[in-house]
């Protein structure tokens, strides 16, 4: 009987091995597994307090005061007939119209170069692939208005690239109101200061974010994109 047993228990481990990896990514864990914890940020800080006590993404720890994280939409950052966030125009303006190369891959190790293979219409049925030097040309508003994949999408796996760039938007935009709604993102620390916030960032400068987003993204690209989603689905105003 108690053979029985350990072979029950056993079977029941497997079973649950992948479940809780499946738990694991789907925590929007990349992102989280990055912060550091409360004791090393202090207690005035960050987007450690309560993300790393409670593990559950949920609030910023400001002080004594918790924050829900508030991110943009898509349809907040995809310029529809035109139409750009009120108030911050110019500067929205500024960030769309650098290229996806030179915002990812910046400050990091690797090239930025957009991921998954592009293909532009060449003739009347006939595409063709965008080398890598094409794809460097790519701006955040040519992957914005052209999410997804197949012929003219520019969202690379799991329409990752799309994510990225909404992450690095609302890390850019962290206090604006955008749409009606208050972005609170606060993990850029010169953006953090710029605003009397606080919060602690995380990244030195907005480039560090965007690189550790794509240097994230390298191992497993799709699964990223998952992370990402889930990260931007849950939090979005």
């Amino acid at each position: 009987m108690k053979m029985e047993d350990e072979n029950v228990q056993q079977e029941s481990s497997h079973q649950a091995l992948p479940r809780r990896k499946f738990i694991k990514r789907g925590s929007a864990g990349l992102l989280i597994a990055s912060i550091p914890s409360t004791a090393v940020w202090g207690q005035d800080g960050l987007l450690a307090g309560s993300i790393a006590v409670s593990g559950t993404g949920s609030t910023y720890a400001t002080n004594s005061l918790d924050k829900q994280i508030q991110l943009g939409s898509p349809g907040k950052w995809k310029p529809s007939n035109g139409s750009h966030p009120v108030g911050i125009e110019q500067e929205y303006l500024e960030e769309i119209a650098q290229t996806f190369a030179s915002v990812f891959g910046q400050n990091s190790s690797k090239t930025g170069t957009p991921y998954g293979d592009m293909k532009v219409k060449e003739g009347k049925n006939s595409y063709r692939y965008l080398t890598d030097a094409e794809k460097d040309q790519l701006t955040l508003d040519d992957i914005l208005m052209n999410p997804g994949s197949g012929n003219g999408k520019c969202g690379g796996p799991g329409n990752l690239n799309f994510y990225m760039v909404e992450m690095y938007l609302n890390a850019c935009f962290h206090g604006e109101m955008i749409g009606g709604d208050n972005i609170y993102f606060p993990v850029i620390k010169d953006r953090v200061e710029l605003l009397g916030d606080d919060a602690r960032g995380l990244f030195s400068s907005k480039y560090d974010f965007a690189a550790y987003l794509y240097e994230s993204a390298s191992e497993d690209p799709e699964g990223m994109a998952l992370e990402l989603q889930a990260f931007l689905t849950k939090y979005h105003v």
